[in-house]
């Protein structure tokens, strides 16, 4: 019976080194799977922040062309109404004459 019990106290004490190695490990991983998620987190937080900014950037460069855009359209627009304005005075020759040169 005491051989059994020294066995017995000798195997605990394996057992209880094994399981206190185990359970510093596992605070060990906890801790840096705690600290891993912490920095994901403020990662993403970036990320979003970092999307907005993009967003808001391409918002601003096409706003701004399109505001060059329309003061280039507004310069140009007399141009073109005059050059639309002769096309279509000279139109009416153009059917003219393809109407005279399929009569002939």
């Amino acid at each position: 019976m005491e051989r059994e019990a020294k066995r017995a106290a000798k195997i605990e004490q394996k057992v209880g080194i094994l399981v206190n190695g185990l359970q510093q490990r596992d605070a060990r991983l906890r801790e840096q799977a705690d600290n891993t998620w912490a920095a994901l987190q403020m990662e993403l937080v970036n990320l979003e922040c970092f999307r907005v900014r993009a967003k808001e950037h391409r918002e601003d460069i096409v706003t701004q062309q399109r505001s060059e855009g329309t003061q280039g359209r507004r310069r140009h627009a007399g141009k073109e109404r005059t050059k639309n304005l002769g096309m279509m005075q000279w139109s009416h020759l153009s059917m003219d004459r393809q109407g005279w040169y399929s009569w002939v």
